[in-house]
């Protein structure tokens, strides 16, 4: 770059050198061109600024003007001609030195110039690819999710992250590709509210993992040309409200069961211990022979109390059993009607007033099962039957082999389950709201869902509010892989 700088030591001593020759050739009538043309080069030489060069060209072209019209004057020459040549050559010879004195400079300042400009280039290109390699830095290592850029045709111009990573795609081979290719269709509505200026929000499942998606418009010039995509990893989250929603449901069928059990204590086990208090008080009352007949009703009335409340425990108990213990079933052949004529007469201990069992048992032999599990689910279905049917009623037990399978039914003609609280028939401690009126835990049916799991068996109903129901049980005859035990 050229100094501006008017006065400098170097066109100091050439103006002074030039003033000297001057003196010299008005002493000695003898023209100094050489010299003149020697300490003006040497002057443009060290002059930097093309001002600089034309006002040191310029003073040396007054002074050998000068000098020549005072010598001419002074000495007359002969030889005048051969004096103003030489006088007018040194004048172009200094002339020409200042032009290539200046293309000279010029040249050095535009190669100084373009040496700046590619340093400079050099460092804004380093900067650039620093910036670029952090900005890939980031979005590569972008934790649970990736960041993309999508043209205006919604294809990859850049796409970085931990979850493609995880996921073993490289990012070079979804440059050009669609949006889609990644996150599946169904989408490109929200794309193209990103694209008319939207920032939207989705969710989308990839490779079994949960992305919250984030699009929004990058603006160049006010047009839309680019979209930019976040997406973020949010399985944990989703997982964490998941178990949130499941602790909280959980907690609220705890605060149900434990409502509803505290409502069937307060009633089922309130009755039969009033039973027992007021007929033992009469009980105390009676004395002598003549009341035979009302202790015998009472004794009686106590011992149905102390069944029932003792039902009631077994019911708590198996159902405590089942819950906590996760039996196995001990499976072995046992003849079904031989096995069934055994616990008929326990069965009969179920029945009220002038109640019926009918069995039917059609040509079946053995079977392999639990006997424990297998008579626990039989009482239960007849007990409910016995419990909800008529006095008179007639309950059916009927048993017959169907395709590989013990297939059980058991009818009563009792007061039917309405309809929409058939859902809720095997939860535990659930009773219809037909039969609040009539004693029971709410757990048999329960007892006998979980027994049957158990057996790898089937349980199933049909009834109708009023009508008879039916449930059918269908258990295998011999299930796969199971050795029955020998005695």
């Amino acid at each position: 770059m050229g100094n501006n700088r008017l006065i400098r030591w170097p066109i100091l001593l050439g103006v002074t050198m030039m003033l000297l020759v001057l003196v010299v050739e008005l002493l000695t009538n003898v023209l100094g061109n050489v010299a003149y043309v020697a300490i003006c080069f040497f002057t443009l030489w060290h002059t930097q600024g093309r001002k600089q060069i034309i006002s040191i060209t310029v003073f040396a072209t007054v002074l050998l003007l000068i000098g020549y019209i005072l010598t001419i004057t002074i000495s007359e020459p002969v030889d005048q001609i051969t004096f103003f040549v030489n006088r007018v050559s040194a004048v172009v010879a200094i002339w020409f030195a200042c032009y290539f004195t200046i293309r000279y400079q010029n040249a050095l300042d535009d190669e100084s110039r373009q040496r700046l400009e590619v340093e400079e280039r050099k460092i804004t290109e380093a900067r650039l690819r620093s910036s670029q390699e952090l900005h890939e830095a980031i979005a590569r290592n972008f934790p649970g999710g990736w960041i993309g850029i999508l043209d205006e045709n919604l294809n990859y111009l850049f796409a970085e992250g931990m979850a493609l990573n995880m996921a073993g795609i490289k990012s070079t081979d979804l440059i050009g590709e669609k949006f889609s290719k990644i996150l599946g269709v169904g989408n490109e509505h929200f794309l193209n509210k990103a694209c008319e200026g939207n920032h939207v929000a989705f969710d989308i499942q990839f490779r079994q993992r949960n992305f919250e998606v984030n699009v929004g418009p990058l603006l160049s010039n006010l047009n839309i040309r680019r979209l930019l995509v976040v997406a973020h990893d949010v399985t944990t989250m989703k997982e964490t409200e998941i178990r949130l929603v499941e602790t909280l449901e959980k907690e609220r069928e705890l605060n149900e069961l434990k409502s509803r059990f505290v409502t069937m204590a307060s009633h089922e086990f309130r009755t039969p211990l009033t039973t027992i208090q007021s007929s033992s008080t009469l009980l105390g009352m009676y004395t002598g022979n003549a009341y035979d007949k009302e202790k015998a009703t009472h004794v009686s009335r106590i011992k149905g109390s102390v069944k029932l409340l003792t039902e009631m425990l077994n019911d708590f108990l198996s159902l405590e059993k089942l819950d906590h213990n996760n039996p196995l079933p001990r499976y072995e052949t046992i003849n079904l009607p031989d096995f069934l004529k055994l616990i008929v007469p326990e069965l009969e201990s179920l029945k009220r007033d002038n109640q019926q069992l009918v069995v039917k048992c059609f040509e079946i032999g053995n079977i392999i099962t639990d006997k424990h599990f297998f008579r626990n689910i039989i009482y239960n279905l007849l007990s409910n039957a016995f419990k909800y049917s008529a006095a008179d009623g007639r309950i059916m037990l009927e048993v017959k082999e169907l395709d590989d399978k013990v297939n059980i039914r058991v009818i009563d003609n009792g007061i039917g389950i309405p309809l929409v609280e058939q859902e809720y028939i095997f939860d535990r401690f659930f009773r219809a709201n037909n039969v609040v009126n009539i004693q029971g835990t709410g757990l048999g049916l329960t007892i006998v869902k979980k027994y049957t799991d158990l057996l790898e068996g089937t349980i199933s109903f049909t009834s109708h509010t009023g009508d008879s129901t039916i449930f059918t049980l269908s258990l295998p005859l011999m299930p796969n892989g199971k050795e029955p035990i020998k005695h």
